[in-house]
């Protein structure tokens, strides 16, 4: 870390603060409040604390996965959102409340999904404008991402209600009601890809999947409704929003 300090004269010098080391090679960091979420070439994401009375950076938590990331950004204090060279998306949380001193300073990961395109800038966003009516209303915190291929995209952090809710009706479409292109399965496009291995997706929900439920007959909306123990308003209003 550096500090802007002021000099004699009216001039600026930036001067050294505080370092840190641990990192083969780090290629971002990103900000909020005093943590700072630090990529590294090889060694995926790590999250540091700035102590101004110290003028320390004191290593919280990483990953310590051989994970390649390509972006990475906070989702809040204690979560966090990355993208790998294997086109994935990632989610890591911090745990505070282990018994050990060792399992509070990794980060566990709760989530992975195959994208299918490289990541290289995640950051705080919408893809719609924040109208003045909507003050007060309870919105997810969402995070846009941009691809190398040129593509937009968002994710948002879905209440646990509807994250369930909507879970079980992915589950649903995917037991043949909408049938992937060209015969291929759902679950293995979207399962987490390194170079030798695949992993199954979890914690990520496929919202242009199930945006096709919009498209689908009555009758068919009303059948998934009943193997959700939802009614077909309910799960419309889910996915309309």
């Amino acid at each position: 870390m550096w500090r802007w300090e002021d000099q004699e004269g009216g001039s600026h010098e930036l001067s050294s603060e505080a370092q840190a080391s641990g990192q083969v090679l780090s290629l971002s960091a990103k900000t909020r409040g005093d943590f700072i979420l630090c990529m590294d070439l090889m060694k995926s994401v790590s999250v540091y604390l700035y102590e101004a009375t110290d003028a320390q950076l004191k290593e919280v938590a990483r990953d310590h996965s051989s994970t390649w990331p390509t972006a990475c950004e906070f989702i809040d204090d204690d979560a966090f959102l990355a993208a790998d060279t294997g086109n994935n998306l990632y989610s890591l949380r911090k745990n505070p409340e282990a018994t050990s001193e060792e399992e509070r300073k990794k980060l566990d990961i709760i989530g992975k999904y195959h994208l299918g395109d490289q990541v290289n800038v995640l950051t705080p966003g919408s893809l719609v404008m924040k109208l003045p009516e909507s003050e007060g209303l309870s919105v997810c915190p969402t995070i846009l991402y941009a691809t190398v291929s040129g593509a937009i995209g968002l994710v948002a952090l879905l209440p646990e209600e509807d994250f369930r809710l909507l879970h079980a009706v992915q589950r649903k479409l995917n037991e043949g009601i909408i049938g992937g292109v060209g015969g291929l399965s759902h679950d293995h496009w979207r399962a987490y890809a390194k170079e030798k291995s695949t992993a199954d997706s979890y914690g990520f929900l496929d919202g242009d999947l199930i945006e096709q439920l919009l498209e689908l007959p009555r009758e068919r909306l009303d059948e998934i409704a009943v193997a959700c123990n939802s009614t077909a308003e309910i799960i419309l209003r889910k996915v309309e929003e």
